[in-house]
């Protein structure tokens, strides 16, 4: 959920961005985006060795939804 609100916030982010923001590891954050790209609440694009993450917002009501149901 604070990836999705940052991604809210400011956009398009690069990968290491968003890890540096939470001070996680390289496989943590990577381990949460991809949750968050299999379930249609984030798109990436890739720019060289570079990949940026942004939201899908007309998915993100549902995706919200589905969380909210299993907790």
């Amino acid at each position: 959920i604070e990836i999705l609100r940052l991604l809210k916030k400011n956009g398009e982010m690069y990968a290491q961005d968003i890890e540096k923001h939470f001070y996680m590891e390289q496989s943590t954050a990577s381990h949460h985006l991809n949750t968050l790209l299999r379930a249609g609440a984030v798109k990436n694009r890739k720019s060289g060795r570079y990949i940026y993450y942004s939201l899908v917002k007309e998915n993100i009501t549902k995706v919200l939804d589905d969380f909210i149901s299993i907790i």
